[in-house]
């Protein structure tokens, strides 16, 4: 009795769609159960925080240790698996600054005609977001 390879090849690929529906695989990226995540406002655990050893080294003057605040804190970020091409989902969002403000300090310890004024920002509120490489080194994220 032939072998009837075209119901075979049906039956396997109905086999093989069942499968893959069932098991996520062929669901959209949208359709997928998500992480907890916080709750709408809430930053994750994303804070200022106040650094007390940045030294300031500027030519000309001697090195100066200065307080700045920074953004610290941890983000929800997940991956969720996909059998099919790109092979995953990802969300990764960063601890960084939501709004700054502009600080000048003047030096002491500089030589003659040496600009003493430095200017640098502080953290006034942190969240936490995707990278953006316009403003942050995101490392290939």
């Amino acid at each position: 009795m032939p072998v009837n390879w075209s119901a075979v090849l049906l039956l396997h690929l109905v086999t093989a769609t069942f499968v893959l529906s069932t098991a996520g695989g062929l669901q959209s990226p949208r359709d997928r159960d998500r992480p907890t995540r916080p709750r709408r406002g809430s930053n994750g655990g994303c804070r200022i925080r106040e650094y007390l050893e940045h030294q300031v080294e500027v030519p000309g003057c001697r090195p100066q240790v200065i307080p700045v605040r920074g953004c610290f804190g941890q983000c929800q970020t997940y991956e969720v698996p996909m059998l099919l091409p790109p092979h995953k989902v990802s969300h990764h969002k960063m601890c960084s600054y939501e709004e700054v403000e502009w600080q000048n300090v003047e030096l002491v310890g500089c030589e003659p005609g040496v600009n003493r004024t430095y200017s640098y920002f502080n953290a006034l509120r942190c969240r936490c977001r995707r990278c953006d490489p316009t403003d942050t080194y995101c490392a290939g994220i």
